[in-house]
This record gives structure tokens, sequence and C-alpha cells, in this order.
């Protein structure tokens, strides 16, 4: 009876302490999210929101330029965080967007962009898209993928 209390013991322990929440992909390279301009696909790209061992919401992307040397993409996310907001409702408020580094080549480049999480929150949710640089004009983007996860 002792042995498997303390097996029991054990593996509650071990769930105790078990990491935060896997990551929650968006796109893949086989399906990924596209930035179009008239009608051509500039640049591709996919990744994950996860919680990152409970320090911060990390957004980790994998970007690629479709037309390299051009213009370049990049991945932008906005975090936001559950807890209250400035006018007193409890609801995904927003934290900062961050923009990963424009890449101008034709192969599939990491990055990744992330903010501490929230001490007062209890989850996290992160609004991603792919855009191409244009010096002189707004930057065309793809739709935004929203994922989220509680911590």
């Amino acid at each position: 009876m002792k042995k498997i209390l303390a097996a029991v013991t054990l593996t509650l322990g071990i769930l105790a302490i078990a990491p935060p929440a896997l990551a929650v992909t968006w796109y893949s390279q086989g399906s990924p999210l596209r930035v179009y301009e008239s009608g051509v696909t500039q640049g591709t790209a996919f990744g994950d929101f996860k919680n990152n061992n409970g320090v911060s919401a990390r957004s980790y992307s994998q970007q690629m330029d479709a037309k390299p040397g051009g213009q370049g993409v990049y991945v932008e996310t906005s975090f936001y965080y559950m807890r209250e907001c400035s006018d007193g409702a409890v609801e995904y408020c927003y934290d900062a967007k961050k923009s990963t580094t424009n890449t101008t080549v034709a192969y599939y480049v990491s990055d990744y962009t992330a903010t501490y999480l929230e001490p007062s929150g209890t989850a996290a949710r992160g609004q991603m898209k792919i855009c191409e640089n244009h010096n002189l004009a707004p930057d065309p983007c793809s739709a935004t993928v929203v994922r989220s996860f509680s911590y």
C-alpha cells in the first residue's frame, strides 16, 4: 500500500510541475498564410503562438519572400492579455505590437517576437499576419490569424 501511495504522490507531483500549454500552430509549410498584391503572392508564413515557460507569450514564425530580392516580408503580431482593462472591463486588453526582421530570401527564415506574460492576466492572445514591406506606401498584409492560450 505504501508503494502505491508513493507512486500516486510522485505522479501527482510530476503533474503539478508539468510544463505550460503546448504551442498553438497557425498554418503550415504545406499550406502557409499568404500576403498578396494585385492577386500575386508576395510572401508566405506559418508558425505557432505559445506560453514560453510561464515567462512570456511567444509568436514564432517562419517567413519567406515569394519574390526574393525585392521589398521583403515580415510577420507582425499584436499581443493581448485577458485582464481588467483601463475601462474596468475584464477582456482581452492590447499590450504590444511587434514585428519580425524583414526578409528578402526565397527560403523560410525563422524568427520570433515575445512579450512578458501579464501577471494579473489569465490568458494571452496573438493576432498574426504576414506583410510586404513598402517604403512609401501602406504595407499590404494577409488576413489576421488569431490564437490564444490560458495560463
